[in-house]
């Protein structure tokens, strides 16, 4: 995930799809899938503008582990 706009990003929920979920405060984030198969992939993004508004959008993509 790219983020490239003027506001703080403030946190990044990931659901992976495989039972396995993370909130991390950068766009990166590192997972190893045990078995192959196309998994749902969820990023739930929180930026903020200031110490006291923010916005969240969500982002879907489906991968496939070979």
């Amino acid at each position: 995930m790219e983020y490239t706009g003027q506001y703080t990003l403030d946190a990044v929920a990931w659901t992976l799809g495989d039972s396995t979920s993370e909130t991390v405060n950068s766009n990166t984030i590192s997972h190893v899938y045990s078995t192959s198969g196309t998994f749902e992939v969820k990023a739930d993004v929180t930026v903020k503008k200031g110490s006291e508004s923010s916005c969240a959008s969500s982002h879907k993509r489906s991968i496939t582990i070979d």
